[in-house]
């Protein structure tokens, strides 16, 4: 009895953190504190990083957020989102334990309209886009999709 009350509970902590991982995105940014907005920026980056490639939001290294920046690139896919703002997040990390491509272990960008992630820049030099013709934040984590640290 003791075991199926284990397995049960097992159960149901993943699928609780199945819905937990669907996150409210705020909208407006720019509406919040920038203490408020700083704290859930962070707080974002870290659920973010955590889902799609754990293990490039490092424990060290100091987290950095820039001011809004127009979205200007001409890709078809993406005409739609001219002329909108995000957020930069960026982690910075110890180059003598651990060496990126780049000078961040990764860089995530937020929308600044919805909160929403718009891509997601990695020390290796991948991109993960999620808008355009791509596939919304939403939608790689139902597919639980992860990328393996290398």
């Amino acid at each position: 009895m003791k075991i199926i009350k284990t397995l049960l509970l097992g159960l149901a902590l993943a699928f609780s953190h199945s819905m937990y991982s669907q996150t409210k995105f705020v909208e407006n940014l720019d509406k919040l504190t920038k203490e408020k907005r700083e704290a859930y920026l962070q707080s974002l980056a870290r659920e973010v990083i955590g889902n799609i490639a754990p293990g490039y939001f490092l424990s060290e290294g100091n987290v950095e957020i820039t001011e809004p920046v127009k979205y200007v690139f001409s890709d078809p896919g993406t005409i739609k989102d001219q002329g909108r703002y995000y957020y930069t997040i960026r982690q910075s990390y110890d180059k003598s334990k651990i060496m990126f491509e780049r000078p961040w272990s990764f860089e995530l960008n937020i929308w600044v309209d919805t909160g929403e992630p718009e891509s997601i820049m990695l020390g290796n030099g991948m991109r993960i886009i999620f808008h355009g013709d791509a596939a919304t934040y939403s939608e790689v984590l139902k597919k639980g999709r992860k990328l393996k640290f290398q």
